[in-house]
């Protein structure tokens, strides 16, 4: 698959939610970047653009795509080994998910059946 295309792409779009002055357009920009990035198995970057993206998300008080968010940067924790910050992270992000609504439990149960099994 061409992740590098769609990192590009991904790049731009936040370039043109600034411009624009969109920041609900930037937080899914910013999401979709980390996970391109994370399927590339650069971790490190993904757990950056994840953490913007949490920012943004927190700014614009949504609070399903905050703890979606902090579970996906939850399983890069995982994948670098970081289980100290992962497991906290998941467990909140899970709770929080099945607290919020029927679509957060079903976020929160796609949430489980990704997340890592440690090695």
């Amino acid at each position: 698959w061409q992740y590098d295309l769609l990192i590009e792409r991904l790049q731009t779009t936040f370039s043109l939610a600034v411009e624009a002055g969109d920041l609900r357009m930037q937080a899914l920009a910013t999401t979709n970047l980390a996970v391109a990035v994370e399927k590339i198995k650069d971790f490190e970057g993904a757990k950056r653009h994840y953490n913007r993206a949490l920012e943004l998300w927190k700014e614009l008080g949504d609070d399903r795509w905050y703890w979606t968010t902090a579970g996906f940067k939850g399983q890069v924790e995982s994948q670098l080994g970081n289980q100290v910050e992962a497991l906290p992270l998941l467990e909140e992000a899970y709770a929080q998910l099945l607290r919020l609504d029927p679509l957060g439990r079903q976020t929160a149960f796609g949430l489980l059946s990704r997340t890592p099994q440690p090695i």
